[in-house]
């Protein structure tokens, strides 16, 4: 009977043609195999219609395109292998019923798929698995590894019978991931395959192999359990029946192995918190040599390190596009996460590329679900020389998992994972010979009697885990070669890379049609050939109500549009538009290259956007300099403005690098008329700022008036107090460091732009993440954003830089408009870390505002103000004074938070702006004094003074000034009469401001006469006309 199920299944699974884009089953031998067809794209194929599909558990599948193909960021061998899965079930699981337990005690022999890579004649496939360094990338490698291991799962336990229910299949450890090579060539094709090699009760082992070139270059062994999908209870599993002696070999040594770990696990329930002696003294070593260095620092050993020295941390939220066939985040993908940033912090050890040697134990304690904030720790916990190979030295790098949720004020481990790299020492200058690696010592109990247990004595790596035998040749060949390796990387709008939103990938593909040599035969640009343009605005639509996996690819945890794929759609969709305004198409001459300079605002009118409607996103030139364009963006949704944002690109030449010019602007509307001159005006403000604080400071980072310099005072002073006395300091406030968070990781070749550069829109999209994930663990809330700052690019990013992002809460507030609201400033920094030059320097910044609902008061139920953040050191205090302190703008945003010390705010009349950050900014900063220029566009400041001083404020202003020597301290108000409501008196900065309103403006009068006399175009009055800006570019801009 279930010989012929079985026949039957395997004639039902060999009559599929293909799947997934050239995938092909293959059948024959004691097995099948899954093959990509040579030169297969992503983009091929046809079949059925888009569907959303559904699992056993409940939880939204995944949904299929018109190729059949899954919608999501898998590699294309893991969407085949799940697609497999999804014939296989989705019939059954419409009439679940239990299954047969007489099926179960039949024995099955095993059967083994194959897949294979055919790296030799697909490029796509090539581009799918590259790593910087032209190598196979390994995390992708791993999430192979789990679905394969998932599908050999499943159809051993598959009964053929399509009315019984399949059991719940769970990843619960890897033992080990032995690899003889650390360079897997993307030359010559790979193979992978799998089999069941031992069965219990409800468990299974499955054997992994890898091969490439003739031999096996990786062996793994993964063990799942069987869960039902209803109640959560082990369920028992058809056994294996092993046949050859290969597979008997393999079964009787599972079985002892599990046997042995069974009797391990009893012992230590019995006896959990008992360890030998020997394992206790060489614990009690270990924290010695630690307090001596913690203690101590000048007189301990400077070769050793404390653990914590070496850690690194990522945080980030789990996406819809990262679960599995269960509506669980994939094993593998979190296998991948934790290897590449266990990757990285060997990086940061070692001063060199480290290579992999082994993939040690892998457990996943608990599922982790789609929504999750789910955080990687790393630490580098033992290193030694290699006794293999001299020159190289060993490190042992754990990583745990764990996701927190602050709404319960939880958190719990989830996965736990090690890995074994080897890196090159570093070499003595005067000798030549290797000098050891630094010693990590454990900081904590804890770690050290981890540590012993491990490696101490009677421990599983008591002794130093040899080498495995490869070739060492093959392997520094590729470390001295990477760099040629880069050389023929495909041009990436060739390919439908998954990392990228479909938007992004049509828009490269629209607007680039340059290779290398063509760039190298045209000629430069000549400026005086660039005739002005008038403002052509580009559209994309986004059809959310008809096209599910649209839906799908901008789906976010809660069911909203996820924003971080919005900000990579706005960078690309601005880059078009810069490439249009420039002429990238006109293949007569080199064009120069565009970059992103900064994102001067993003500001969002819904912190909400729907998948139900569709949506529109628009973009047009609104400023031209002589080598910048402003590009305004605006996203609509349900005929409404949801989203806008100013975006700044700078050319340059692609050679030598300098500034090139571009094509003048000519308005044509009222409308781009008025923003090319508010653009002017605010563009002359910034670059007079920035001359002035060169001038009187030579920087401008501290740029901070002698108010604002007091402020940070006042706020280190605090910060002092809470740090050096916590148990007395004020539990309102927090230090800054405390709200911080990093995530580090190898910028990947698929995260390219279409200039070999990291793309923009990913970093934006990374660093509003982390930047999400902070505002989330600091408000206990789930946050949502409000507006996007500020965003600077100074440097750009390559592939294979070691990115480091990090983020504090800069300040913190009450929404003005609704007082059960809180609002956060974050601030990210993305820096790239070259250990082998010892060198890092700053490449980004963003500033995020992030809403959040209070919590309130138990016992009144009133909503309690968000916690002040305290700077921690004096560059903070600063960076905060200048962004918040006297003369920025800011101040109605801060006054909640002075310190309690300082002097008390006067109370300023305002209406509450429709917008409370952006509009507060802008009728705010004109009240500053390098920017009085800006009174003569704030109508609404004239109205509102008048109103207050009916004499035009000229006896006010003439009383500040004579006051203004004498500086009186501040005073309080007398009390009003009963029944009376108080009176709000203006601020003297106001009135002083406005007394030097009529002399801006005569001034301001004067510099426009005397433009017109000179026949010069200025900000103040429309642009020049198409004649005008003609013959001005034939004769030479003045």
């Amino acid at each position: 009977m279930l010989a012929a199920r079985a026949a039957a299944r395997e004639a039902a699974a060999l009559a599929v043609p293909a799947v997934a884009g050239g995938l092909q089953l293959l059948g024959g031998g004691g097995g099948r195999g899954l093959a990509a067809a040579p030169g297969a794209s992503s983009s091929g194929g046809g079949g059925a219609t888009p569907s959303s599909r559904f699992v056993s558990t409940g939880q939204p599948g995944h949904v299929f395109d018109e190729r059949d193909e899954i919608v999501g960021a898998q590699t294309p061998v893991t969407k085949a292998l799940w697609q497999q899965r999804y014939r296989w079930t989705d019939e059954r699981l419409a009439a679940a019923t239990p299954r047969d337990r007489g099926a179960d005690e039949l024995a099955k022999p095993p059967l083994r798929t194959v897949i294979s890579y055919p790296f030799s004649s697909s490029p796509v496939l090539r581009e799918h698995y590259r790593n910087p360094w032209g190598a196979v990338r390994i995390g992708r490698v791993l999430e192979d590894l789990d679905s394969l291991a998932g599908l050999v799962a499943f159809d051993h336990c598959d009964d053929g019978d399509p009315s019984t229910r399949p059991p719940l299949l769970v990843t619960a450890t890897v033992e080990a991931i032995e690899l003889r090579t650390s360079h897997l060539t993307l030359d010559q094709d790979m193979q992978l395959s799998g089999r069941v090699v031992w069965t219990g009760t409800s468990s299974m082992d499955i054997r992994l192999e890898l091969e490439q070139g003739g031999g096996q270059q990786l062996s793994a062994l993964v063990t799942f359990v069987a869960r039902d999908p209803v109640s959560g209870k082990p369920t028992t599993i058809t056994s294996v029946r092993p046949e050859g002696v290969e597979d008997v070999a393999l079964f009787e040594e599972r079985g002892r192995i599990n046997a042995a770990r069974k009797a391990e696990r009893k012992q230590q329930a019995a006896a959990r918190h008992h360890v030998s002696a020997e394992v206790e003294q060489w614990a009690e070593e270990l924290l010695t040599a630690a307090r001596t260095k913690r203690d101590l620092p000048a007189l301990a050993d400077a070769n050793h390190l404390l653990m914590e020295e070496t850690s690194l941390d990522n945080t980030f939220t789990c996406q819809p596009q990262q679960r599995n066939m269960h509506g669980r985040v994939f094993g593998g993908f979190l296998m991948r996460r934790a290897f590449e940033l266990a990757h990285s912090a060997a990086y940061l050890f070692a001063g060199s590329r480290p290579r992999t040697i082994e993939i040690d134990r892998i457990t996943f304690r608990r599922p982790v679900n789609v929504g999750d904030l789910i955080t990687f720790r790393s630490m580098v916990t033992r290193t030694w020389p290699s006794a293999r190979v001299p020159g190289k030295g060993v490190a042992h790098v754990q990583v745990e998992a764990s996701v927190t949720q602050p709404e319960k004020l939880y958190s719990h481990v989830t996965n736990s994972f090690a890995f074994l790299f080897d890196f090159d020492l570093r070499r003595d200058t005067t000798t030549g010979a290797a000098i050891p690696p630094k010693q990590v010592l454990p900081s904590t109990e804890q770690q050290a009697l981890e540590v012993a247990q491990l490696f101490g004595p009677g421990g599983k790596k008591a002794a130093a885990p040899p080498a495995p035998a490869r070739s060492r040749g093959s392997s520094s060949a590729s470390s001295s070669s990477s760099g040629s390796d880069m050389d023929d990387v495909p041009d990436t709008r060739r390919y439908n890379l998954a990392t990228n939103t479909p938007v992004s990938r049509r828009l490269w593909q629209e607007r680039y049609p340059w290779t290398e040599e063509r760039l190298l035969a045209v000629p430069p640009r000549d400026p005086s050939t660039q005739a002005p343009k008038p403002p052509r605005q580009l559209c994309v639509t986004y059809p959310f109500s008809t096209d599910d996996q649209l839906r799908e690819h901008y789906r976010s945890p809660w069911g909203e549009a996820r924003i971080g794929r919005i900000l990579e759609d706005l960078d690309s969709l601005t880059a078009l538009v810069v490439c249009e305004h420039c002429d990238v198409t006109d293949l007569r001459s080199r064009p120069p290259l565009l970059v992103t300079a900064g994102v001067e605002a993003i500001e969002l009118h819904s912190s909400k956007l729907s998948l139900e409607q569709d949506m529109t996103m628009r973009g047009r030139v609104v400023w031209t300099g002589s080598s910048s364009i402003d590009v305004r963006m605006e996203l609509e949704q349900a005929g409404g403005l949801q989203l806008t944002a100013l975006f700044t690109f700078v050319a340059r030449d692609m050679l030598s690098n300098r500034p090139h010019p571009v094509a003048p602007l000519v308005p044509k509307t009222r409308l781009d008329r008025d923003m090319f001159c508010e653009r002017q005006r605010a563009n002359d403000r910034r670059r007079a700022a920035r001359a002035a604080a060169a001038a009187s400071s030579g920087s401008t980072l501290h740029h901070v008036s002698p108010e604002g310099e007091r402020w940070a005072a006042e706020l280190l002073a605090a910060a002092k107090s809470q740090r050096d006395m916590p148990a007395l300091a004020d539990r309102s406030c927090l230090l800054m460091d405390e709200t911080s968070l990093e995530n580090t990781f190898t910028c990947q070749p698929q995260q390219r732009n279409i200039h070999g550069r990291i793309f923009g829109g990913f970093l934006m999209r990374r660093a509003f993440e982390l930047a999400h994930s902070t505002a989330y663990l600091f408000a206990g809330s789930r946050p949502y954003a409000v507006e996007v700052e500020e965003v600077t690019f100074k440097h750009p990013v390559s592939i294979g830089d070691l990115l480091r992002m990090r983020t504090l809460v800069l300040h913190t507030w009450r929404c003005p408009d609704d007082p059960t609201q809180g609002r956060a400033l974050v601030q990210v920094e993305a820096s790239v870390t070259q250990p082998e030059q010892r060198s890092s320097r700053v490449t980004n910044t963003f500033s995020f505002v992030m809403g959040f609902e209070l919590a309130r008061c138990p016992d009144t139920g009133a909503p309690v103000p968000p916690m002040r953040v305290l700077p921690s050191t004096e560059k903070q205090a600063l960076e905060v004074a200048r962004a918040f302190g006297p003369g920025s703008g800011w101040e109605h945003l801060r006054a909640a938070h002075d310190p309690p010390y300082s002097r008390p705010a006067q109370p300023v009349a305002r209406s509450a702006p429709r917008r409370p950050l952006a509009a507060a900014k802008k009728s705010a900063s004109a009240l500053s004094e390098e920017r009085l220029q800006a009174l003569v566009a704030a109508p609404r400041l004239k109205q509102h003074i008048s109103a207050e001083h009916p004499d035009g404020g000229q006896a006010a202003a003439a009383a500040a000034a004579a006051g203004s020597s004498e500086r009186p301290g501040p005073q309080k108000p007398p009390p009003p009469p009963p029944g009376q409501q108080p009176k709000l008196n203006l601020p003297r900065k106001q009135v002083a401001a406005f007394a030097a309103f009529k002399e801006a403006v005569t001034d301001a009068n004067k510099s426009v006469i005397a433009a017109r006399k000179a026949n010069m175009p200025d900000a103040s009055r429309e642009p020049p006309s198409k004649a005008a800006a003609a013959a001005a570019a034939k004769g030479g801009r003045q």
